[in-house]
């Protein structure tokens, strides 16, 4: 029980039949509805918005497990499963705090047909409720994040400073005294309007140096996949996932465009496991979830399946790592004859509702955004940028690594 710092929280629960399974379907196709349809059905704000001013989650999303993925030679699931998925900064019990307190009647939308759950939100089954979660946290045994310690609301503001810090560094400036003077009196007014977001960058946040995604990508999105473990192979999946290294030395860095990744053994022995009522898996399954880079701009929130596509794509990557790959060895239909995306693309499971933060900015444009912070903080307490000179020559760098970054694009 409980749950990481700072970390991915999975929550799993079991639907007990049919019929409580079709009205968790009808809640969340409500949920995904835009906005006046859902105030109109519920009386409430869509979740998507509600999970914006919580400013802890990068990304969420509740994943329509069912009776899982049908793999050749594995057993069916008898139950339906509801997988909640999500990544967050801080705490974790700050988190769930503030999850319980933001969403309130909407956790019942959102679980209320899972079994066991309790009658929240009436008064005094809070305590219930947090018991009830915590019951349902499978424990993840590796995640992998790209700029650990940054919040959601610190990413955003590091892109927005970035691209102002461009748009600066590109307006037209000689080298005269005069033009160095116009040119630090434009930066003097860009930091008084942005000095909300010059806090410090933690120091791992910009040293994990991921490989970014490819120039094509316009944003992240979040896939995860479910694949069937052989019986009694359970601890030797469990220990080649713990031997991989964290963030900054894990593989998954060497995976372009991956911003969060995590593997999980849901044990069909724990996993499963319900306080007041017997509830099985017929099968231990690996967990794989990762949020990455592709072309997502036009993507709907209210799509339920990922591109195909850009899964396989993504898989081929994972599949260029022979560390990555011998994870799934002990899973019903792998094959070393061949490739991870064919092997996985079957084991996907659709969205039921995600979110996402900033799911419109790549890992390349937030890994130099705050290198960039970084860097600016860093001078600024130096008192390096104090001269029209010494800004002068900082604008100029910034122009150089744009036009770097972009010709690395065009290539």
């Amino acid at each position: 029980m409980g749950g990481p710092s700072g970390g991915p929280i999975n929550i799993f629960t079991a639907i007990p039949n049919r019929w409580a399974w079709n009205r968790q379907r009808l809640n969340f196709w409500k949920a995904r509805q835009p906005a006046w349809v859902t105030e109109a059905f519920t009386g409430r704000e869509p979740a998507r918005f509600t999970l914006k001013r919580l400013n802890i989650l990068h990304s969420a999303a509740w994943m329509r497990a069912g009776r899982f993925p049908a793999i050749a030679g594995a057993p069916r699931e008898t139950y339906r499963w509801l997988l909640f998925c999500s990544n967050f900064s801080g705490p974790w019990d700050p988190y769930r705090q503030a999850f319980l307190d933001v969403q309130r009647a909407g956790i019942r939308t959102l679980w209320g047909q899972s079994l066991g759950f309790p009658p929240y939100p009436r008064p005094g089954t809070r305590y219930a409720l947090e018991d009830w979660i915590g019951y349902r946290l499978p424990p993840t045994q590796h995640y992998f994040r790209a700029y650990p310690g940054v919040s959601p609301n610190e990413v955003r503001g590091a892109v927005r400073l970035a691209r102002d810090l461009e748009a600066v560094a590109a307006t037209p400036c000689g080298d005269s005294e005069d033009e160095k003077a116009r040119a630090r009196d434009r930066f003097v007014r860009l930091l008084s309007r942005t000095a909300d977001t010059l806090g410090a960058v933690p120091y791992e946040a910009t040293h994990v140096h991921s490989e970014p995604g490819p120039t094509t990508a316009t944003g992240m999105s979040m896939l995860v996949s479910l694949m069937p473990i052989l019986p009694g192979y359970e601890r030797a999946t469990h220990a080649q996932i713990e031997a991989l290294a964290d963030d900054e030395l894990s593989p998954f860095r060497l995976v372009p465009g991956t911003h969060f990744a995590r593997l999980a053994v849901l044990d069909r022995r724990n996993a499963a496991f319900h306080p007041f009522e017997l509830v099985t898996l017929r099968n231990s399954w690996l967990l794989f979830s990762a949020d990455f880079d592709g072309e997502f701009t036009t993507e709907d929130p209210a799509r339920r399946a990922i591109d195909t596509g850009e899964a396989r794509r993504y898989f081929r990557e994972v599949g260029r790592f022979e560390q990555l790959r011998q994870i799934w060895r002990h899973c019903y239909s792998y094959d070393e004859r061949v490739g991870l995306d064919e092997i996985l693309v079957p084991s996907l499971i659709d969205r039921f509702l995600l979110f996402r933060d900033h799911g419109d900015t790549t890992l390349r444009e937030i890994v130099a955004a705050l290198a960039l912070k970084h860097d600016l903080v860093g001078r600024l307490g130096r008192h390096e940028l104090d001269t029209p000179v010494e800004v002068y020559d900082f604008l100029e760098e910034i122009r150089t690594n744009v036009r770097a970054r972009r010709a690395e694009i065009a290539r």
